[in-house]
This record gives C-alpha cells, sequence and structure tokens, in this order.
C-alpha cells in the first residue's frame, strides 16, 4: 500500500502541477544540463537531467538519469532510472526510480519508492520520510518519523528522532549501531490460501459482458466478427503493432511531459481495447461454435456468450494452449476491433 501511495502521490504532482503561472520552463534534451537560474515552475526530461543551477518554483523531472546539485526553491517531483540527489530539498521531494540516492538537507517530507533506496551519510530530513523498495539502506537524520516498506532495511548509525514503523522480510540491519525513538516493525502478511472459487467472478464478469455486448451493440459485434473470419492475417498484425507500439508512443509522451495528459488518454483506450478485445474473445468463440453444433440457436444470446466463455476458460487453463491462445486470439481481436469500423465505413 505504502508503494501505490507513494507512486500515486508523485502522479499527482506531474498531472495537476500548476499551469496558470507564466514563467514556467519546459526543456527537453539527450543530455540536458540546467546551468542557468529558472524563476518558475521547470519541467525538464530527456536521457540524463542535471540540475545545477537554482530553481525559484516546482520542478518536475523525467529522465534515465538525473542529478541534483542546487537546492530546488520548492517541491521537487523525480521520475527516472537512477536518481541522485546531493544537495536536499526546500520542500518536498517525491521520487521514483529503480535506484535512488539520498544526501542533503531536506526541510520538508521525503516521498520516494523504487527497487533501491539509499539515504546517504549526513542526510538530515526534517519532515517525515515514506519509503517502498526491494533494498534500503537508510543513514543520517530524520527528525520526523519514518514509514518505510522494504524487503530488507539496514541501517548504518541511523537517527531517528521519532517512529520507525517498517515492514520487511526480516528484522532490520544495524539496529545496534542507530538511535531510533519509538520502533515498530511488522513482517509481511502471509500470501492468502488460493480460492478454489477464485475463477467464478472473472468467469461470469466475462459471459456477462459478453452478452451485453451482443445485447447492445450488435452491429460492432457483427463487423469485429466478419472482420475477423475475412481479414484474419491483417486482424493479427495490427493488434501486435498496437499492443506492442503503443506503450511505447505512451512513454515518449509521458517523458516529453508536454504530451503527457494526451499520454494518459492514450493510455485508458489502450486499456479499454485490450479489455474489449479478451471480452470479445467469447463473442467469437461461442458464436463459431453454436453455428458450427447448434445453428439453430446462433441468435440465442446468453448461450452464445456460456459456450465462448466455458471454452475460453477451459482452454486457458490448459498449458500450451493458453499460451497459443495469447499470441494467435488476442492479438487478432485486437486488431478487429481496431480495423472493424474502418473496413466497413
Amino acid at each position: 500500500m505504502l508503494r501505490i501511495a507513494c507512486f500515486l502521490l508523485i502522479a499527482y504532482g506531474l498531472l495537476f502541477a500548476p499551469t496558470q503561472t507564466l514563467a514556467a520552463s519546459f526543456q527537453n534534451a539527450s543530455d540536458l544540463q540546467l546551468n542557468q537560474p529558472s524563476t518558475g515552475d521547470t519541467f525538464l526530461s530527456g536521457n540524463t537531467v542535471s540540475v545545477d543551477a537554482e530553481v525559484y518554483g516546482e520542478l518536475f523531472a523525467a529522465a534515465t538519469t538525473i542529478n541534483i546539485t542546487h537546492l530546488p526553491a520548492r517541491s521537487a517531483f523525480l521520475l527516472a532510472q537512477t536518481i541522485t540527489d546531493t544537495v536536499g530539498s526546500s520542500y518536498d521531494l517525491f521520487a521514483a526510480a529503480n535506484s535512488t540516492t539520498l544526501s542533503g538537507t531536506y526541510s520538508n517530507d521525503v516521498y520516494v519508492v523504487g527497487n533501491k533506496v539509499t539515504v546517504a551519510p549526513g542526510t538530515i530530513i526534517k519532515g517525515n520520510l515514506y519509503a517502498a523498495a526491494a533494498q534500503l539502506s537508510l543513514s543520517g537524520t530524520i527528525l520526523g518519523n519514518a514509514y518505510l516498506e522494504t524487503g530488507t532495511l539496514t541501517l548504518e548509525h541511523a537517527h531517528v528522532t521519532g517512529i520507525l514503523s517498517y515492514t520487511a522480510n526480516q528484522s532490520a540491519k544495524g539496529l545496534a549501531d542507530s538511535q531510533i525513538g519509538t520502533l515498530h516493525y511488522q513482517e509481511p502478511a502471509p500470501a492468502p490460501a488460493a480460492d478454489p472459487l477464485s475463477w467464478l467472478i472473472p468467469f461470469f464478469a466475462t459471459v456477462l459482458t459478453a452478452g451485453l455486448l451482443l445485447l447492445y451493440a450488435p452491429v460492432a459485434s457483427r463487423m469485429i466478427m466478419e472482420t475477423l473470419l475475412h481479414r484474419y492475417g491483417r486482424c493479427l498484425g495490427v493488434g501486435y503493432a498496437v499492443i506492442l507500439l503503443t506503450p511505447a508512443v505512451i512513454t515518449l509522451l509521458f517523458i516529453t511531459m508536454i504530451g503527457y495528459k494526451l499520454a494518459i488518454l492514450l493510455l485508458c483506450i489502450y486499456v479499454g481495447l485490450l479489455t474489449l478485445a479478451s471480452i470479445f474473445g467469447a463473442v467469437v468463440v461461442g458464436k463459431l461454435l453454436i453455428s458450427r453444433f447448434w445453428p439453430a440457436q446462433i441468435e440465442h444470446t446468453w448461450l452464445i456468450s456460456l459456450f465462448g466463455g466455458i471454452t475460453i476458460f477451459i482452454v486457458g487453463s490448459i498449458p500450451g494452449l493458453n499460451v497459443l491462445l495469447g499470441l494467435l486470439l488476442f492479438p487478432s481481436l485486437v486488431g478487429a476491433s481496431v480495423l472493424a469500423r474502418r473496413l466497413h465505413t
């Protein structure tokens, strides 16, 4: 939960950044070095981003590598593969990266999520630290509280004035050499036992949605079905192109920062299309089965969705066949959903 909360806070900052200021600066380059002071909110993106000058507004940065050597005057929102901050932050810091190293003085709260998080010796966090990572190394001083979720926690002469509350696979290393105000340790909750009936909800949801598609969108259902049967090869190619290329386009739009709202819209459409294609598989399979073995019931909506749903779930549970289903049917349904209206207009 802490990992999700940290990421949502970072996303909130990126989505709802102030847009009314006229002094906002947008910069994008492969190797971007900010060496001139920025008076307003600053948006930076590139392969490598280095902040070597004062930023007097909010700082937003997205890159493969981010290096911060000058103290931002307000909150900083960072998204990268590797983040190195050697000066701290005057306001809140929000960071998400595979590897994050923090050092310096942080006047307010710090929110960080990633695979590896290091709070270096000499670091001072005057507010609270909220961190979620597979590996977390904590040194320096935290004058507030620390709320941590990690696989492995290592303390190196750390000083936490308030509460150190953490969830980890095992007790933290280095506790004896650290000064902790109040310690709360909780082991991860055990994984819930598998429910033998857990498949019922997705099964009935698929059958119900497939039936509703046939009832309330019969023309669209027919067009997708005809497109798939008559142009299967083309549908398969288009489907793979959509599945593989759309995430790359969304990522590029996010990196440019200016297009992040379009990226979110495209992401919603993408998820909706994949969901529609997976559900429509029951419609296609059901119609093929009914037309082959029970043609008199070809117009029976719920019989089609029920037979299709049962077949999809049975085939999907068989090793080997489930892979074949995912490689040959699902991409073609995505392609048919894209091509149907265009080819029938």
